[in-house]
């Protein structure tokens, strides 16, 4: 901007014509539309373990940081985090997700200089590891004694009481399935 100062009649005695120079940036003044990406780690887990999802969102050169909130939705329903440098991250617990692929929707609120935005996300999620407890009493036999076995059929704590059915052989003997959960 250049501004030029003439004094009239009145302050010609006392002051002298002047110049003035100011660069000013000019920006459309409208939001634009950032871009948004989102990492898994990892990228295939096991359902009973947990996932961190990093959303970054980028805005356009010379404009400033993007803020606000970031969120990914999941099967059993929505987490959130604020934007920091414009990077969020946001930690998902096991129940959240299903077993297979998912295709997680991902999204950015948007602030005074952004767009809300989208993408999603990819994970592989396998199934949970179960684990078996198994208590046969008493430890030493003979081959006339009887023998009772418990098990116990561990799952993951977020996870409903796995179900099923035990089985169990040993030599040529096989039981018949018995009913778990």
């Amino acid at each position: 901007i250049n501004v030029n100062y003439i004094p009239n009649s009145n302050s010609t005695k006392w002051f002298a014509d002047a110049n003035g120079l100011q660069n000013v940036t000019v920006t459309s003044g409208t939001n634009t539309t950032p871009t948004v990406a989102a990492t898994p780690s990892p990228a295939s887990i096991a359902a009973s373990d947990p996932i961190t999802v990093t959303v970054k969102v980028a805005g356009a050169a010379g404009r400033p940081t993007p803020s606000g909130t970031v969120s990914v939705t999941g099967h059993n329903g929505i987490l959130s985090a604020s934007l920091v440098g414009g990077t969020g991250q946001i930690t998902a617990r096991p129940v959240w997700l299903t077993v297979g692929n998912d295709t997680l929707p991902v999204a950015y609120s948007g602030d005074s200089n952004y767009n809300a935005a989208t993408t999603t996300v990819n994970v592989a999620v396998g199934k949970a590891n179960t684990s078996l407890v198994v208590s046969p009493t008493p430890a030493n036999i003979t081959t006339a004694d009887s023998l009772s076995v418990y098990v116990t059929v561990l799952g993951f704590g977020f996870f409903p009481v796995p179900t099923g059915s035990l089985t169990l052989t040993s030599g040529t003997y096989t039981s018949t399935p018995v009913a778990v959960g």
